[in-house]
């Protein structure tokens, strides 16, 4: 039996012999003393300690390549990663400028747009408060790191990489789309035979790896692109278009109107053609959706926008768009910001009809809100997006997890429910009987009340229960946000748009299945990212990924899975889940009412008067007229004259 030899690592070799001698060459020269300095910046910035050495000279990065991270930067080129994939989350903002990107983009002098670019973005952030540090390679790329202080979830950073690149030419989001992402830190060897410079002085490095950027600064980035990330991530099921709206030629949705298309409000109208300039308004992005909600709420297309910006009649809008360093600025944001407006007027118009009573209206919230506050003002969709973050991230802890046991993707299924039942009713305070719920959760309603029961148990819950049921009224809850998640909800971004609960098709795919399809879109990943990011065992996921795939609704390729082509609701059909909702809707019905002649039976009627002259419901038309309202005029006197408020009190 022969003796095993230990196989030297990655870092303690050469190119192989058949490469090209000069090639050889380039690797055996010492590194310069400030690669190594500059290699005291990578490993503090490195999530993990671990980093992957290019047998080939820095062509590939194989994963069986990865060593422990080295005290000094290796002779052959080396990367380390992004994201802290064990955790799926990451502590690095950061932009990887390349200068072949911004040849292609058009950029007459590629290298200096790259400086250019680094220079903006470490700008932006020293404005904020915070630190960057700037490195350049020997072709003339640049990296920007921003190290945070607390981690985020991989998806966040990788939706600011994706925003940031609408606005800079020369970035490639490829290290931040996908959980195993590399890159190649400060001190280490390029493939030229070069090292990865400081730009940034070593001392301000140091600084910058020592303070990580606090919350502030996060949540100044996120505004900063607040407009790149809300065009950068629309809609993602675009099957699902929202209830009472159509596609126009372009394939983007709309609000059609019965009476046609309107005008918009004249003061709007004057800003779409002249810009905000001798108005009230200050803010160019809450204008330009101002305006951009007139149109959708009046029966106008994206399409019939764009004609007149090309045509010039709304030049004024068009301003509110265009800056100087950003070229084509508006092409990238006004898809994304069309659709955002169309989502949100679409989901608050019909929202009322999905409580069991016609007559709901929302709740008053109890001291303190169930938030943490001194007064009972806490209620809002803020607050209830705020919530919907905290179930984010309820559902990354270990310990809560544990608790829940196998109870979790039950437990998650009906925190969904429960939180678009709140955007529905406009409080934190939800009363919908738990058959309501269990039908929107795509759970059996036995199911549903036990993860409702174990929620309420908890420890620092995610739910308090106000009051118990009695006679007709269901139990009412207040959302909570656990002491113990305050700091992590403070740092998460809220996302806009409305909060849907799952598709009922994952009554008869499972659970599982639904949070691996929520884990996918269009950029291919592995199963591993997947599955991080679904919160769910690589096995589980794997198993829901082939599932996905025989329907259509997940598809492997060479670089990972995406999403599928295939419609939710055309696969609800085939599993039988459309009739399985009907079947429940019709049963949970029949329940209610039974319920409703036993409360009969034990009280008499009351006395029933109907009205002289009874309300009519409000048509459409009326219905978008007084949606409009919620847009600001330019005359702020006027807004204010229009609502004088409460009567006066007469004295005494």
């Amino acid at each position: 039996m022969g003796t095993k030899v230990a196989r030297p690592r990655p870092s303690q070799l050469l190119p192989s012999d058949d490469t090209p001698g000069e090639a050889r060459e380039k690797f055996s020269n010492p590194l310069p003393p400030a690669a190594t300095a500059a290699w005291e910046i990578a490993r503090a910035l490195a999530p993990l300690p671990l980093m992957r050495v290019s047998p080939d000279g820095g062509h590939t990065y194989p994963r069986k390549g990865e060593e422990k991270l080295s005290s000094t930067p290796p002779l052959l080129p080396a990367t380390i990663s992004v994201y802290n994939h064990d955790a799926g989350t990451g502590r690095l903002v950061g932009a990887d400028l390349d200068v072949a990107r911004a040849r292609a983009a058009g950029e007459p002098d590629p290298a200096a747009a790259v400086a250019r670019q680094a220079g903006d973005l470490a700008a932006i952030v020293e404005k904020l408060g915070g630190r960057a540090v700037v490195d350049k390679s020997p072709n003339g790329g640049r990296h920007v790191y921003v190290l945070l202080a607390q981690p985020q979830p991989w998806r966040e950073l990788k939706a600011l990489a994706k925003a940031m690149s609408r606005r800079y030419s020369a970035l490639d989001t490829g290290p931040w789309n996908g959980i195993r992402g590399q890159l190649r830190p400060p001190g280490a060897r390029h493939k030229s035979g070069g090292c990865q410079q400081l730009v940034t002085p070593l001392d301000d490095a140091r600084a910058a790896v020592k303070h990580p950027a606090g919350p502030g600064v996060w949540a100044g980035l996120l505004e900063e692109f607040a407009a790149e990330l809300a065009a950068a991530d629309p809609v993602r099921d675009l099957d699902d278009v929202p209830e009472g709206c159509e596609r126009d030629a372009g394939g983007h949705p709309w609000l059609p109107r019965p009476d046609g298309r309107q005008p918009l409000r004249p003061d709007l109208e004057q800003i779409a053609r002249n810009g905000i300039k001798g108005t009230r308004w200050k803010d160019r992005s809450r204008a330009r959706m101002a305006v951009i909600a007139s149109a959708a709420l009046r029966g106008w297309t994206l399409t019939e926008l764009q004609a007149q910006i090309a045509g010039g009649e709304w030049a004024g809008l068009a301003g509110l768009y265009a800056r100087s360093r950003e070229p084509g600025r508006m092409k990238r944001l006004l898809a994304g910001e069309w659709r955002k407006a169309i989502t949100d007027l679409a989901g608050d118009s019909h929202l009322s009809n999905w409580h069991t009573s016609d007559s709901h209206t929302p709740r008053p919230l109890p001291p303190g809100g169930g938030y943490g506050t001194d007064d009972g003002e806490a209620s809002g969709y803020g607050l209830i997006r705020m919530w919907a973050t905290v179930i984010d991230i309820a559902t990354a802890d270990p310990a809560r997890q544990k608790r829940w046991g196998r109870q979790a993707v039950a437990i998650r299924m009906v925190l969904l429910a429960m939180a678009q039942a709140a955007m529905i009713s406009g409080s934190p305070v939800i009363e919908f009987g738990g058959r309501n719920l269990a039908l929107y959760s795509g759970l059996p309603h036995r199911t549903a009340a036990r993860a409702i029961e174990t929620l309420r148990d908890e420890e620092d819950p995610l739910i308090d229960l106000v009051s118990r049921h009695h006679l007709d009224r269901a139990d009412r809850y207040v959302l909570c946000v656990p002491e113990g998640y305050k700091t992590q909800a403070a740092w998460r971004r809220r996302r806009a748009g409305r909060i849907e609960a799952l598709h009922h098709v994952w009554s008869v795919l499972g659970g599982t299945a639904a949070f691996t399809w929520l884990a996918l879109d269009d950029d291919p990943q592995p199963a591993s990212g997947v599955a991080a990011d679904a919160h769910l065992s690589e096995s589980a996921a794997g198993r829901a990924l082939k599932l996905l795939a025989e329907y259509g609704l997940a598809e492997h390729g060479p670089r990972g899975w995406t999403r599928g082509p295939a419609r939710l609701d055309d696969v609800a059909k085939e599993t039988g889940a459309t009739a399985l909702q009907r079947e429940r809707e019709a049963a949970y019905g029949e329940h209610r009412d039974d319920w409703h002649r036993k409360i009969a039976s034990w009280q008499p009627p009351p006395e029933r008067t109907i009205p002289e002259d009874p309300d009519p419901p409000l048509p459409l038309a009326a219905r978008l007229a007084e949606l409009e309202q919620r847009i600001p005029p330019d005359d702020e006197e006027a807004w204010y004259a229009a609502d004088p408020g409460p009567p006066a009190t007469a004295p005494a």
